[in-house]
Parts: structure tokens; C-alpha cells; sequence
């Protein structure tokens, strides 16, 4: 039991965050073009190939991180707040 205060709560769903934030930002380091990039460093592979691992590696980054934010923001949201129940006349 967590009380009227909810302190283990808040604290637990603080630290969740945390968390999540630390993941998204791994994630962005490792979702960088010039990480993605390193990969091909040193294979000297045709300039069609390159061009293909780049579209399909990299593709849209901004698209990506907005992607993330979005299910970061609604994996800590509550959920009467993403799915409020509709009022009724």
C-alpha cells in the first residue's frame, strides 16, 4: 500500500523515466548518421549498395525520433488522459 501520498509511486514512475529517457538517448547515439555510417567504413562497397544501406538504415531520422517521443510520452501518460471516456448526452 502506497498511501494517500503515493510517494513509492511517484518515485517508481520517476525512475521509470529516467530510464526511458537514458534508452531514447542510447538510442539516438546509436540511430545517428554517423554511426550508421561507421559501418561502412573500410568495406569499399559499390556506390548502389551505399546508397541502399543508407535509405534503409538511416531513412527519415527525424521521423524516427518523433516516433519515440510519441510512445515515450504515451507509455507514462495515464491512460484517461490518451483515452478519455466520451461524455454522453
Amino acid at each position: 500500500e502506497d498511501g494517500p501520498d503515493f510517494t513509492k509511486t511517484k518515485a517508481y514512475l520517476e525512475e521509470t523515466k529516467q530510464k526511458l529517457d537514458n534508452d531514447k538517448n542510447k538510442y539516438y547515439d546509436f540511430l545517428s548518421e554517423e554511426k550508421a555510417d561507421s559501418y561502412l567504413d573500410g568495406k569499399n562497397l559499390d556506390a548502389y549498395y551505399v546508397e541502399l544501406y543508407q535509405k534503409e538504415m538511416i531513412g527519415d531520422l527525424e521521423n524516427e525520433k518523433e516516433i519515440i517521443e510519441k510512445s515515450i510520452m504515451f507509455s507514462v501518460l495515464p491512460k484517461k488522459v490518451i483515452n478519455p471516456k466520451k461524455k454522453r448526452k
